[in-house]
């Protein structure tokens, strides 16, 4: 611009001011090339857009000079978007994607981390970074961030995965949540499954209405159902076993094919592999072997403070009652005894050191203990 010698810069006067100063080339006469968008991004006529559809000119980075039509893109964040040629199909993310009002996954969609890429078909989204979303998400078919997936995998509907490799395997599965690497890998058929922990259920195959919290809590479940194993490496081997129930670390650890047991402590029945029926309470608490049924054992380890068998002989101190009553040790009363039988009932009392034997409805007898 011309400037004076007084350093002013020199003004066009109003009245040589005309309108067509102010006039813009039409976009065909500025980018000739590009044609009509509702016949096509570029002269070659493909990919033509619908009619009434907003459109926006981009620049492709790998065809310098040259410009485009697509699609408008509501996309914001982090993250730098690239169109390439006829792209109203086409998104292409380094790093985080935030959405401001919805994402309707409909066509062929490319996510790159790094310089590498991964091309997924109509109908998925795969996204190697972060993702926010203020309002709705929709997806027709699968979403997978990282790790994470929603829908349906297979004919399998209602699942919720999350962590690498969780439920991987699933196809005609229902209503399965897992959490965590590899948990449920294998479960194929399997529905209304909740496994929650690194490999938790990773074995399951068909398996049903099971929950398992923990690290390798049920990770060789196979077609056991109906199991609650809560702890890390709770029912672990349990293949086929049904109705447990496990609370604690290592609690049932060996069961395989063991029903209807409930074991609570610490590795409570930790070698039990067969056995069914049976309630073991207490840290690392131990079953007369590890196919008995029946049988109740309270305590810690190998020391029983209430040992019951499948004869319904209870014994204290022992884990081999033989009668209805078995004590190893000495048995303190503040009372007395009363035996029911065949025969008159005879009560037994120690008052002192005065020991005295009643037969009900007939008379007693008074020992002096000297």
């Amino acid at each position: 611009m011309a400037r004076l010698v007084s350093g002013r810069v020199k003004r066009t006067p109003q009245v040589s001011i005309s309108s067509e100063r102010y006039e813009f080339l039409s976009l065909e006469e500025s980018e000739p090339n590009l044609g009509d968008p509702t016949v096509g991004p570029s002269s070659v006529g493909v990919n033509p857009f619908p009619v009434g559809t907003g459109y926006i000119l981009v620049a492709s980075p790998t065809n310098p000079g040259k410009r485009y039509w697509s699609l408008p893109q509501n996309i914001s964040g982090i993250g730098i978007v690239t169109f390439a040629e006829n792209s109203g199909t086409s998104i292409n993310v380094d790093g985080g994607v935030g959405i401001l009002t919805s994402l309707s996954v409909s066509g062929l969609t490319t996510i790159t981390a790094g310089v590498a890429a991964t091309t997924y078909s109509t109908g998925t989204l795969v996204v190697d970074g972060g993702v926010g979303i203020s309002s709705n998400l929709i997806v027709n078919d699968n979403l997978s961030v990282n790790g994470v997936f929603v829908g349906q995998i297979g004919s399998g509907e209602d699942n919720f995965f999350i962590g690498i490799d969780a439920g991987r395997v699933n196809t005609t599965g229902n209503y399965n949540l897992f959490f965590g690497t590899n948990a449920g890998y294998n479960n194929t058929v399997g529905n209304s499954n909740i496994f929650f922990g690194l490999n938790s259920g990773r074995e399951n195959f068909d398996g049903i209405n099971n929950t398992f919290l923990g690290q390798f809590s049920g990770f060789n479940n196979y077609s056991g159902s109906f199991n609650i194993f809560i702890g890390k490496g709770s029912g672990n081997t349990n293949q086929d076993g049904s109705y447990n129930i496990f609370l604690g670390d290592s609690s049932g650890f060996n069961n395989e094919y063991g029903d209807n047991n409930v074991f609570i402590g610490k590795g409570a029945a930790y070698l039990n592999s067969d056995g069914s029926n049976n309630v073991a309470i207490g840290n690392s608490v131990a079953l007369y072997s590890p196919t008995v049924n029946n049988n109740l054992a309270i305590g810690v380890g190998d020391n029983h403070w209430i040992y019951g068998n499948s004869s319904y002989n209870v014994g204290f101190g022992t884990n081999l009652p033989t009668e209805k009553v078995d004590v190893v040790g000495t048995v303190k009363a503040s009372g007395g005894f009363i035996s029911v039988g065949n025969t008159t009932p005879i009560q037994i009392s120690l008052i002192g050191n005065e020991l005295t034997f009643t037969a009900v409805g007939i008379g007693s007898t008074t020992f002096t203990l000297v």
